[in-house]
């Protein structure tokens, strides 16, 4: 019983993963939870986990809008021109 549950939320993990690039989406046998973390620049450590696919899209959605605001720009490769 609960495989054929578990292959259906393993589904709608993998649909949200495609949904929401720069995300890496899955379905948690144990916690009964889906877990999602950025593969884009973000804090370390930073992973959000909901009991639905709609609560995971909003948090996910708040995740990228504050890292937006709150993380450095990253550090620009050297041009080549800059020695003295």
């Amino acid at each position: 019983m609960t495989g054929s549950f578990d292959e259906q939320e393993r589904r709608a993990a993998a649909q949200m993963e495609r949904d929401h690039p720069g995300w890496a989406v899955l379905w948690g046998t144990h916690t009964r939870l889906y877990w999602a973390f950025p593969t884009f620049h973000a804090p370390p450590g930073t992973m959000i986990a909901a009991p639905d696919t709609a609560g995971l899209a909003t948090r996910m959605q708040h995740t990228e809008l504050a890292t937006r605001a709150h993380m450095p720009p990253r550090a620009s490769q050297p041009r080549g021109n800059d020695s003295a």
